[in-house]
């Protein structure tokens, strides 16, 4: 499993070098991530794990988990799990994997519990303590906020009175970071929202964190984790 096919983007069982796998790469990489570090730091971390330059993508994993994002937290369990670079930790792994779930996604609640079947009681209690520590700085109560914020400011740009104000939301991959750059269109931009870069689903936080909970919530075939490659 590669890292829950990188966000339910391609088939669980594909390999890393898998043509679908490679396309959801490709997809990231052309969509905006202006104002939402959520998604920033999921498809940074995505890219640099598929590099295999693990520690890096912990590091982006973890801003992405600091906004909130669900598949940066189950990213981060995963890695902690089969020791990519940390070492391998199953009650950290548990920990992260217990807090990506706290919104009912059904692979990343299937994921926690599988993993929960391969731990003793000592190790899901210790699991429990690392995971309220976590939840302190990455639970919703306090990462959606974070977000909410960031939307909202990116939100007031739309009504810059600047003339040829700049959107600087061209991706841009330099050294394998993505970076912006505009000017651009926000007809010409990729965004991960369906309707369209100024839709209010992209920048109203409850709409946002609504549309989000539906793409995270469909169902990915998800192995054992001694199957997971």
């Amino acid at each position: 499993m590669v890292l829950l096919a990188l966000a339910g983007r391609s088939n669980a069982d594909d390999s890393m070098d898998s043509e679908r796998v490679k396309e959801a790469l490709r997809d990231m990489d052309m969509t905006s991530t202006w104002y939402h570090d959520d998604l920033f730091g999921e498809y940074a971390g995505f890219r640099r794990y598929a590099q295999k330059q693990y520690q890096d993508a912990l590091h982006y994993f973890e801003l992405g988990a600091f906004y909130a994002d669900k598949p940066s937290q189950i990213s981060i369990g995963l890695m902690y799990l089969k020791g990519e670079g940390v070492a391998a930790d199953p009650v950290t792994a548990f920990a992260w994997l217990d807090l990506a779930a706290e919104r009912g996604y059904p692979t990343y609640v299937a994921t926690r519990d599988r993993v929960r079947a391969t731990l003793t009681t000592d190790q899901i209690s210790r699991a429990a303590e690392l995971r309220g520590r976590l939840e302190e700085r990455y639970a919703d109560a306090v990462a959606k906020p974070r977000l909410a914020a960031e939307l909202k400011a990116g939100l007031r740009q739309k009504t810059g009175s600047r003339t040829g104000f700049d959107t600087g939301v061209r991706i841009l991959f330099v050294n394998g970071d993505p970076q912006h750059r505009g000017p651009s269109s926000p007809a010409d931009i990729r965004t991960a929202c369906p309707g369209g870069f100024w839709s209010d689903e992209c920048w109203k936080p409850e709409l946002y964190f609504a549309m989000r909970d539906k793409q995270l919530s469909a169902t990915v075939k998800v192995g054992l984790p001694d199957e997971q490659q």
